[in-house]
């Protein structure tokens, strides 16, 4: 996520994950910060994939990413 800010030509993020940890808080703070970086360098995502990424308790904290990128216009959550 400390790439993504720079990467203002980035239209579409695909994250995967295979073991069973999932995104902690501390995680939703980075991936947070690393939104707001891109959408501060003009960036602007157009497609957000996530894969065996995200627990049960995932929801607020995936919001306050999701509010950094006013541009996407897909959201795909696999789990």
């Amino acid at each position: 996520m400390a790439l993504i800010g720079r990467m203002k030509n980035l239209k579409v993020l695909k994250i995967h994950k295979d073991a069973l940890v999932f995104l902690g808080v501390d995680g939703f703070k980075f991936m947070h910060k690393g939104f707001k970086y891109f959408q501060e360098n003009e960036g602007s995502l157009l497609k957000l994939q996530v894969n065996n990424l995200l627990g049960n308790s995932s929801d607020e904290y995936l919001y306050a990413c999701l509010k950094c990128l006013p541009e996407l216009r897909v959201l795909k959550l696999n789990d």
